[in-house]
């Protein structure tokens, strides 16, 4: 008897905050998910709560944030991840990618990102982590 039953696509909110200048890597990322038969969600926010409301409405798995500049990544990360345990939404996986080193990497994984892939992370690194992170969930 085989399985007729259809697994349901992965859903990814890709976005970064609104004045942020750099959006080759989300676009780049985008494209490297959908290959991957994950379905994307692309999103510019000016506040958190938008963002989650977004990823409420798009019922999503992963929220993927990019950052390019400064220490923005330090505030809007955990502010998101707060938003989405309040909103009893804490079953989403919020990942991290840009210009995100070091002691800060650390910190932000400390305060609930799930993974923080910066340049020069590999395709199948980041892949392999979504689908076994939300496969979990």
């Amino acid at each position: 008897m085989s399985d007729t039953r259809t697994k349901r696509k992965i859903r990814v909110l890709l976005a970064k905050f609104d004045l942020e200048s750099h959006d080759r890597g989300l676009y780049l990322i985008s494209k490297m998910l959908q290959n991957a038969g994950m379905e994307i969600v692309l999103h510019i926010f000016q506040k958190t709560e938008e963002l989650v409301k977004i990823a409420a409405q798009e019922d999503v798995d992963v929220i993927g944030l990019t950052t390019s500049s400064g220490d923005t990544h330090m505030i809007f990360f955990p502010e998101i991840i707060e938003h989405l345990k309040k909103e009893g939404m804490g079953r989403i996986l919020v990942i991290g990618g840009g210009r995100i080193f070091g002691k800060e990497a650390q910190a932000l994984v400390e305060k609930g990102v799930a993974g923080i892939f910066g340049p020069g992370s590999q395709r199948e690194e980041i892949i392999d982590f979504i689908e076994q992170s939300v496969s979990l969930a």
